[in-house]
């Protein structure tokens, strides 16, 4: 799991802490000690941070490393030096009831996860994992969503919808991989959320609404109810588009769906069938701009009910646990005349997102895995490439134009929410 800044629910009892549920001893385990010393600061002493440095095994260099007679199984050895690093984490495993394998959440990342899960035998039940972060998003953003550059002249909804089905045939089967090393396994998916408003009450508006609100989730009813829905084939066969499958497809996508729902949520959208009115910024959904809500700098809507609205949505259409893992708000940040970052405006943004998704679980019943912020330091904005969209608890100096020292400090944000994880989210009610 990549780690962020958490918040644990558990029979409404709220567990507050930055990696999951804050148990009397829970290892964490990085890929860089660099990040150790940093991470072990506002995680407290409940955790034990360490690192593994990186890969800790490989194929061997001096022989095939595949077992042609057994179905090319490979052989993977432990990488030279390592030996004492796997010793010394095994160690820590056998003492911890948690283990959160916190690598990058990049290819290399998964990859050493894998092999630590491997190397460190632990028990899987105590994993978590997810399949495509926000898989939707390849609709939307083709390339940075699914890697698709579109040749001249074709059929660019076929092509998506193709590299669609080819990504739930591997959730499932992901699914079906991990619940046979351990029926016990974790298997989620992740969709960029946010319940569509119809902009009146006009018929028409409303239809709209749950046009848009199907296109989001498209991906999700294949994912966690096994098959493509009624709505999605009669599209398939308006627009003349043929998915390429292989015999066991249906199969494997009606046998294997997640076990939970994790989602990211910054803001709601609206919609009018006639397209008229002031369009709204935020994310790459287009949205009418809705006249009840108050916007941040880059006109995304503010509404942290939409956030209960949709929790319920979700838990009512699929009836399993979900996890909200992204939600935060990109603002720019100024350091004042003492250097400090007085965020309130962030601050506000969490606290009332965080209420809401207390009263979906607490009154509304909603099955809630757990909380995670976005994001823990400033970075780049995926979205429009600035630095000064800032949604980090943690300042980074950089601008824009690439200027600054990099030197990182804590906003006001960073302390607040120390504050919460400290009260066990009481502070909040």
């Amino acid at each position: 799991m990549p780690i962020g800044l958490q918040i644990t629910i558990m029979e409404n009892n709220y567990n507050v802490s930055h990696l999951g549920v804050a148990m009397a001893n829970n290892l964490v385990i990085v890929e860089s000690p660099a990040k150790v010393k940093t991470i072990r600061k506002f995680l407290g002493s409940t955790y034990v941070v360490d690192a593994s440095n990186g890969h800790v095994r490989d194929l061997p260099k001096s022989t095939m490393g595949i077992d042609a007679e057994n179905d090319y199984e490979p052989k993977y050895i432990t990488i030279r030096g390592k030996g004492d690093i796997l010793a010394k984490l095994r160690k820590e495993v056998k003492k911890a009831d948690k283990i959160y394998l916190a690598t990058d959440p990049d290819r290399e990342g998964e990859a050493i996860s894998w092999h630590l899960m491997q190397a460190l035998k632990e028990d899987p039940k105590k994993m978590h994992r997810i399949t495509f972060n926000e898989i939707n998003m390849l609709m939307h953003l083709p390339f940075m969503g699914a890697g698709i550059l579109f040749s001249s002249g074709e059929n660019e909804t076929q092509v998506k919808y193709q590299a669609a089905h080819h990504e739930l045939v591997a959730s499932a089967l992901a699914v079906k991989l991990a619940h046979e090393i351990d029926p016990e396994y974790q298997v989620g998916c992740m969709l960029a959320a946010g319940s569509v408003y119809p902009f009146s009450c006009r018929p028409e508006d409303v239809w709209e609404s749950m046009k848009k609100d199907r296109e989001n989730y498209f991906f999700i009813d294949v994912q966690a109810r096994g098959a493509y829905p009624a709505y999605a084939r009669k599209f398939f066969e308006q627009e003349k588009i043929h998915l390429e499958m292989e015999a066991e497809d249906e199969q494997i996508l009606r046998e294997y769906p997640v076990d939970f729902i994790s989602l990211s949520y910054y803001n709601s959208r609206c919609v009018r069938a006639d397209g008229r009115g002031e369009a709204s910024g935020g994310n790459v959904f287009a949205s009418a701009k809705n006249p009840y809500l108050t916007c941040s700098q880059w006109g995304w809507p503010i509404d942290p009910l939409g956030l209960r609205i949709t929790l319920n949505a979700l838990y009512d259409r699929y009836q399993k646990p979900l996890f909200l893992v992204e939600n935060g708000l990109g603002a720019v940040d100024q350091p004042d005349g003492d250097g400090e970052i007085r965020d309130d405006y962030r601050i506000e943004y969490l606290q009332d997102h965080i209420r809401a998704m207390m009263d979906a679980v607490d009154e509304d019943g909603v099955e809630l895995l757990g909380y995670t912020a976005w994001g823990c330091v400033d970075l780049v904005s995926t979205t429009t490439g600035e630095m000064s969209k800032r949604y980090g608890l943690i300042y980074v100096d950089r601008d824009d134009e690439g200027k600054g020292t990099l030197s990182r400090r804590k906003k006001k944000s960073y302390f607040w929410y120390q504050n919460v994880i400290a009260t066990n989210g009481e502070c909040l009610k």
